[in-house]
């Protein structure tokens, strides 16, 4: 269980260092906006019910998403750095559409945020091509850096260790599972609807939390910009 902590850390930093670290500013595009073109945004996970689950197979068939390729992920985390007094928020977005994916991220600190990137991605003619802001414009460009094109892997990757239903109760009141694992300083709350996961969450002792959030399952849409 102490992976997921650990993959949660990983995969953020590397999706902020290295996957998208070569967008530029959004504000003077003229490319859809994902999040208000034909997707709707994702739900406040606040007011998510859990559907219930039976045993431990439909439970593990509830983290497989092998046979969807269009759904929409959000993940990120919140740290608090005590010894200096401030908050960094990360949150990553990343939607798929069959042979097309869009990413979009942020750092914030203390409230203000100080990065923001988006990225495309699309395979075409069996060669992947990325679509980056280049002085405001769109540019394209052939890639062979292509982590995170396929939207299990980026699941797996993120959630690890999937929780142990064995260990899990229902909380009726939050409508959610709850997992206190011993001698782990990690607690887990899941929901699942229409029997995925729709929301993970993972608690740390000291405040701390990561989550990663799956939505608009088969109904996503990403559409490519046009490039000059």
């Amino acid at each position: 269980m102490k992976k997921i902590g650990k993959i949660m850390a990983i995969c953020l930093v590397l999706v902020v260092m290295f996957a998208l670290a070569a967008c530029g500013s959004p504000s003077s595009n003229e490319a859809p906006d994902p999040d208000t073109a034909k997707n709707e945004k994702a739900p406040n996970p606040d007011t998510i019910i859990s559907e219930k689950i039976a045993n431990a197979e439909e439970w593990r068939k509830a983290f497989d998403f092998s046979d969807v390729d269009s759904m929409s992920i959000k993940f990120g985390s919140r740290y608090v750095n005590k010894e200096i007094d401030e908050i960094i928020v990360r949150e990553t977005v990343l939607l798929f559409d069959g042979t097309k994916r869009y990413g979009k991220m942020f750092q914030s600190r203390d409230g203000i945020i100080e990065q923001e990137d988006e990225m495309y991605l699309s395979k075409e003619d069996d060669k992947f091509y990325k679509y980056t802001h280049v002085d405001g414009k769109w540019v394209k460009q052939e890639t062979t850096d292509v982590d995170g094109y396929i939207a299990n892997d980026v699941i797996i990757d993120y959630v690890g260790e999937i929780p142990d239903f064995s260990k899990s109760s229902y909380d009726e009141k939050s409508g959610e599972y709850v997992f206190n694992i011993d001698n782990v300083n990690e607690k887990f709350k899941a929901k699942i609807s229409d029997g995925k996961l729709a929301y993970l969450k993972m608690l740390y002792d000291d405040g701390n939390y990561g989550y990663i959030q799956i939505y608009n399952i088969v109904s996503t849409a990403v559409i490519i910009p046009e490039v000059e």
